[in-house]
């Protein structure tokens, strides 16, 4: 209602609001502001963008590839030029691999599982420091290497020896309970 009433008083006196009209410099001052905006914004289009983080993904791509291709072959060289480490990584993990076989029909204790997994991440650590080792000291790396699988070895081989005392004990009692 009071919006009726305050447009039919403008309406009415219209004449009264038009009679003045703004300075000719205000109006000069707009039409340059309005210039100034009406510059267009500078784009990139999304396709260049998208161009350049292909190439930028790809080179990355390629350079990982590179690198793992190149590390991997050092490897294979530092074993070439070693062949009794590779003679010795066999024998070992074949003797580890035939004593766990043997562990498995006793029973043992599982913080035996926790000191393999740790000899294995030990293991892991001597590969990486193998990949990034300056020349000439590949054999130190090597040898701790082979260390390594050594005292696998040694640790299975006296969980199994006492394991297989303990089961002897198992059975001379129950032999012991049967003949009494």
């Amino acid at each position: 209602m009071n919006k009726d009433k305050l447009e039919k008083f403008i309406i009415e006196r219209r004449d009264a609001f038009d009679d003045k009209e703004p300075p000719k410099m205000a109006w000069g001052k707009i039409q340059q502001e309005l210039q100034k905006d009406n510059k267009t914004p500078r784009r990139i289009s999304l396709w260049k963008f998208t161009r350049i983080a292909a190439a930028i993904v790809l080179l990355v791509g390629l350079g990982v590839v590179i690198g793992r291709q190149s590390s991997s072959s050092e490897i294979a060289s530092v074993e070439e030029s070693y062949p009794e480490f590779i003679e010795a990584k066999s024998y070992y993990e074949f003797e580890v691999n035939e004593k766990l076989a043997q562990l498995a029909r006793y029973s043992h204790d599982s913080s035996l599982d926790e000191d393999m997994s740790q000899l294995d991440s030990f293991m892991e650590e001597l590969k990486m420091e193998l990949e990034e080792a300056p020349k000439g000291s590949e054999e130190k790396i090597i040898n701790a290497m082979i260390t390594n699988y050594q005292t696998k070895l040694d640790i299975l081989e006296k969980v199994l020896d006492s394991a297989k005392s303990a089961n002897q004990v198992n059975e001379n009692t129950k032999d012991d309970e049967v003949n009494i």
